[in-house]
């Protein structure tokens, strides 16, 4: 039986737990007159992995008076379930934004992060991150009609397994990762994951979760650099990002690399419709290679050369018309394809003063499915 935190939580903030409580009913939580009533809670979803006993994955359940629809919500690398949390300068956070739409959510923390289970790094591969989301989605499923699944960065390569694998879900939103990576904007993120007991040794995160060196984060001061940049976003969003930063497995990367090249990625295989959002500004994955930058050289020179029309590295992020003609050809099997770009954001899209923009063609696009 699962074991849950009964919270009451409306449209606003989180309050604190009111109990542990086993196989208690949902309570409603306070919510704008406009959003139906919606009620939450802390689950855990019991999961199987290779070479490991005893694993879960945790997740926050919100469901809307009446939904029939939920969302199984990703984050990526270094982040946990308060990725889809964050309010942009006072809007709803994505979470929030969907329950006002009358759309569950299941927001969780994927293995070896957050409140879920951390095995040995080693096992943590791509395939084995996939198998437990699909583990989750099967628990999940009975309850709704239709169930949609939301990923961002390293999260949405595992996603992007999951659908390709199992083929269980009705709709995939795909945030954060194309198909190739620029390796001259993506090469500094990998220079600021180190293991997490070196990184934050002073932290009373790592101290306590006491991960093995195959666990990897961001220093002190780099996620600006490394999920931000060149978008213009409040400190606050900074802040907040650098306060709730998390781990990841080394292992799972490999798989995920994959899943961003053309001849090596899944997407051809999934069959669920299927909805891209991208920043703008996601210089690792949008926009022309290497072969287009100037390369610096000693003593102040640089080299450039010049590709051709239509050589691109990485997907056209320019509209969101030019994100579809770029990247519908990697999911000729998919029932549908959109694409949506937010204007200004860099990689971690939900942090840009202009993500509430993605809030309405989500919502709209899950309830259409």
């Amino acid at each position: 039986m699962l074991l849950f935190l009964v919270h009451r939580v409306g449209l606003g903030r989180l309050a604190a737990a009111l109990a542990v409580l086993v196989g208690a009913a949902l309570i409603p939580g306070a919510t704008p007159a406009i959003a139906a009533p919606t009620a939450c809670q802390e689950l855990r979803y019991p999961v199987t992995v290779p070479g490991a006993t005893g694993q879960f994955i945790a997740g926050t359940l919100c469901v809307p008076k009446g939904a029939t629809r939920v969302q199984v919500l990703v984050p990526g690398g270094t982040y946990n379930q308060t990725y889809w949390e964050y309010r942009p300068e006072g809007a709803p956070s994505v979470r929030e934004a969907m329950n006002a739409a009358g759309i569950a959510t299941l927001n969780v923390d994927r293995l070896g992060t957050g409140k879920s289970s951390k095995p040995l790094s080693a096992l943590i591969l791509s395939d084995v991150s996939a198998a437990t989301i699909h583990q989750v989605i099967q628990q999940v499923r009975p309850r709704f009609a239709k169930v949609v699944l939301i990923a961002h960065s390293v999260g949405a390569g595992a996603a992007r397994i999951e659908a390709a694998t199992y083929k269980d879900v009705d709709g995939l939103v795909i945030t954060g990762l194309t198909h190739l990576i620029d390796a001259v904007d993506i090469l500094p993120v990998f220079t600021t994951l180190i293991p997490v007991q070196v990184a934050r040794a002073a932290d009373a995160r790592a101290k306590a979760w006491g991960l093995d060196a195959g666990y990897l984060t961001t220093t002190p001061g780099s996620r600006y650099r490394d999920f931000h940049r060149p978008s213009v976003e409040p400190r606050a969003a900074i802040d907040y990002d650098e306060t709730n930063w998390d781990a990841f497995s080394a292992a799972e990367a490999p798989g995920v690399v994959a899943e961003a090249m053309p001849l090596t990625t899944r997407s051809r295989q999934v069959t669920a419709s299927t909805l891209m959002v991208m920043g703008e500004n996601d210089i690792a994955l949008c926009g022309l290679g290497p072969l287009d930058k100037p390369i610096p050289l000693f003593g102040g020179l640089q080299v450039k050369f010049l590709s051709k029309v239509g050589s691109k590295i990485g997907a056209d992020c320019t509209s969101s018309e030019a994100l579809v003609r770029s990247e519908k050809p990697f999911y000729p099997n998919a029932r549908s394809f959109d694409a949506f770009v937010v204007r200004g954001a860099g990689h971690s899209i939900n942090f840009g003063t202009q993500a509430p923009t993605q809030y309405p063609v989500v919502s709209n696009w899950t309830n259409g499915l």
